[in-house]
């Protein structure tokens, strides 16, 4: 899977599944630096930022698993930490070049007082961190073999949360974490039983590469959508 990713296809699978344009700016690093008291790592399948700051956690689970919620909430959760580091670590990096930005201009200060010219462009001013400023993080697992919970929903193989959390009261906050689950075997149940005669979308057309092996799918897939062509090459 990761072979065949490129940033490309997976901006476009990822458009897809979370129904808006996405652009990827940058890979990440699976492992997160901190450990707990074991010494154990939390690795992730696929990590990536998006240009409007969110992170999406790429799951991909072949054997059912289980407790999926729960193991997305821990991922979910890691990555807000991760984030939340980042924004500390940069907010603290912006003070110390604000800092020896004053003391140059001091200093550039005393010597154009004595008739020397100095110039120096203005660093950009030091934002105190808050957490408004934390973006929302993706978690999307992909389950080959879904949990039983899945299966009392055999007309729906995608299911994602809102983006706000909604209080009993009413009360409405936009949501931080975010899940989305996708049923392969679901999906593969639906599509076999599909009118052959209409053309697949993007979504289906996508899904199908990654839970159909069947040479009739294929070469409709290919028919219809030739860019995966060259992934089943």
């Amino acid at each position: 899977f990761k072979v065949l990713m490129t940033p490309s296809r997976l901006e476009d699978l990822l458009s897809q599944i979370m129904e808006q344009k996405v652009e990827i700016i940058m890979v990440l690093p699976t492992e997160t630096v901190r450990k707990s008291e074991e010494g154990s790592v939390m690795i992730m399948d696929m990590v990536v930022k998006l240009a409007d700051g969110s992170y999406v956690d790429l799951e991909i689970q072949r054997i059912t698993v289980e407790f999926p919620f729960e193991r997305a909430v821990c991922y979910a959760s890691d990555m807000v930490v991760r984030q939340y580091e980042q924004l500390k670590m940069e907010q603290k990096r912006a003070a110390r070049e604000w800092k020896a930005w004053k003391k140059r201009r001091d200093e550039a200060e005393s010597l154009k007082q004595r008739g020397f010219s100095v110039g120096e462009e203005e660093p950009e001013p030091v934002v105190k961190f808050n957490y408004e400023s934390l973006r929302p993080v993706y978690v999307i697992v992909l389950m080959n073999s879904s949990a039983d919970k899945y299966s009392a929903f055999r007309e729906q193989y995608i299911h994602r949360t809102p983006d706000e959390v909604v209080f009993d009261t009413g009360l409405r906050e936009r949501a931080i974490q975010k899940f989305i689950f996708v049923s392969l075997d679901i999906f593969r149940d639906m599509f076999n039983n599909r009118d052959r005669s209409k053309k697949m979308t993007e979504l289906e057309a996508w899904l199908c590469f990654l839970a159909s092996s069947k040479p009739d799918d294929i070469t409709q897939l290919v028919q219809e959508h030739p860019q995966f062509a060259e992934m089943y090459l």
